[in-house]
């Protein structure tokens, strides 16, 4: 471990340190936390490398660094990296310290500052109201409020709302209200209930950066007992824009709390071919016992005509509490983010479209990742390499599908 970071302090990248890190990290959980510890004094400016190893830390070490970290903040960007991706992992390990956050704060001005309060619940606000009460300044009113948000207890939301017009927003409160995944009077977006997609094992061919192999992050080994779903292939029926045949992209049953009354699996399609590249949007209808149908209509000949995905069989399984929150950027190509239920991995900022029948607001359902292969034994993209989501509306049986890129 000392010759691993030595070796890293003095020349980087030449030392093959994800190689050795990983060779370290099998003999245990422990030796991920004794790495951690090391590596958060030893390289101060954070990083990959210790972002990779922090996902293999259990949680009772976890505490430990969180303590040792929040002793650093102000001086340490490895600091900072460990309390937000603490937010994700073991948000909870965080809430003692949110009045020292509130004051140090790690990770200023990025997108996941106020993630510490995630579901922190109604006595996290108490510190924020008082701010808000008698803030230093309009940027300290407007932190504290979005704090408040991100606690998604719903008391504090309604707090918010009713505070909004004494904080500087630049947008409505409703579109605050959409980036934590809620919308009046719906409440919640999404589920609770998460469950990731676990491929078999040769599924993925194309070579992969070690530090991104699908063998070695958490998410993509998720233990328990799953169901198991089709996934890829051909579908019947035609896209409404090119006429061509629909694409098959998973067969599932719904998350539970999506407002769906019945526990049959449902398909979803959509065409590769038009998806994002002719038209932003595309839905379906799912008459019951009976194939979706496209809700888009059209006359388009494709830019750039789609194979399906490869056609296989995964296993969804209920996701550990450590992998409920997970993020794109974040995530930085290691974690499996192909997930049933939860709440979205965005790329950009939070979507959630209107039904195409009854216009009201969907729910969001599902994602599945870029570098899924094809039946020409390709990797596919959602854009750049992107995320593509899926919504249900109960009422209509109509999904919508749309995909998020940098």
């Amino acid at each position: 471990m000392d010759a691993l970071l030595t070796d890293f302090s003095q020349r980087r990248w030449e030392t093959r340190p994800f190689e050795r890190l990983f060779e370290l990290l099998q003999s245990g959980p422990q030796a991920a936390a004794l790495f951690a510890e090391s590596a958060l004094e030893r390289v101060p400016e954070g990083g990959t490398f210790l972002n990779t190893a922090l996902s293999f830390v259990p949680r009772d070490e976890f505490q430990r660094l969180v303590e040792a970290s929040l002793q650093r903040l102000g001086r340490s960007q490895a600091a900072e990296d460990l309390v937000a991706h603490a937010s994700l992992q073991f948000p909870d390990l965080l809430h003692p310290h949110l009045g020292q956050i509130f004051e140090a704060r790690p990770n200023k001005d990025t997108y996941y500052e106020q993630w510490p309060w995630r579901s922190s619940g109604e006595a996290a606000g108490e510190h924020l109201l008082d701010v808000l009460a008698c803030p230093p300044s309009e940027a300290a009113a407007l932190r504290a409020w979005l704090c408040l948000l991100e606690t998604r207890h719903e008391t504090l939301l309604r707090v918010a709302e009713a505070k909004a017009d004494a904080v500087p927003l630049e947008l409505p409160f409703a579109d605050y209200l959409l980036e934590i995944g809620f919308a009046w009077p719906h409440g919640p977006m999404y589920t609770s209930e998460v469950s990731h997609l676990i491929f078999a094992e040769g599924y993925f061919t194309a070579p992969r950066a070690t530090w991104t192999a699908r063998t070695l992050h958490p998410s993509w080994h998720v233990e328990g007992t799953g169901v198991a779903c089709r996934v890829g292939g051909c579908a019947a029926g035609t896209c409404g824009l090119c006429g061509g045949q629909l694409h098959h992209l998973l067969t599932c049953p719904l998350p539970a709390g999506n407002g769906e009354s019945t526990c049959e699996p449902i398909a979803f399609v959509t065409c590769l071919s038009c998806l994002g590249w002719e038209k932003p949007l595309l839905s379906y209808h799912h008459p019951v016992g009976d194939c979706p149908r496209s809700l888009d209509v059209g006359n388009i000949v494709p830019q750039f005509p789609a194979l399906p995905l490869r056609e296989t069989v995964a296993q969804l399984t209920p996701t550990p509490s450590r992998w409920r929150w997970q993020d794109w950027g974040l995530s930085n190509s290691r974690e499996n983010l192909c997930r049933v239920g939860g709440y979205p991995t965005w790329v950009q900022s939070a979507e959630y479209p209107a039904c195409p029948g009854c216009e009201e607001r969907m729910r969001f359902v599902l994602q599945l990742d870029s570098e899924l292969p094809t039946e020409n034994d390709g990797e596919w993209l959602w854009g750049s390499g992107g995320v593509c989501y899926a919504f249900w509306c109960a009422s209509c049986r109509n999904s919508s599908l749309f995909w998020q890129c940098t």
